[in-house]
C-alpha cells in the first residue's frame, strides 16, 4: 500500500478500502506515533476496521528493530 499523508485519509478513502476488503491490515507509521494514531482514529471512524498503529513510529522502529 502506498504512503498516504495523514490529510489525504479520507479522500483516498475508497483505494484504503480497496486493501481492507481484500483482507489486508492497513498498519498507520508516522515519525514518533501522534499523527499515525490519529490516522487510525479517523480510518476506524470511516468504517476501516482492520487498521493498527504502530507505537512510537520510525523512532521507536529504527531503536527496536532497525
Amino acid at each position: 500500500m502506498p504512503d498516504i499523508p495523514l490529510p489525504d485519509l479520507e479522500k483516498r478513502l475508497e483505494e484504503i478500502k480497496e486493501y481492507s476488503d481484500m483482507g489486508i491490515p492497513i498498519y498507520c507509521m508516522c515519525r514518533r506515533g501522534n499523527a499515525s494514531q490519529m490516522a487510525v482514529q479517523e480510518l476506524q471512524r470511516l468504517g476501516i476496521s482492520k487498521v493498527y498503529n504502530v507505537c512510537g513510529g520510525l523512532n521507536a522502529w529504527r531503536q527496536e528493530v532497525d
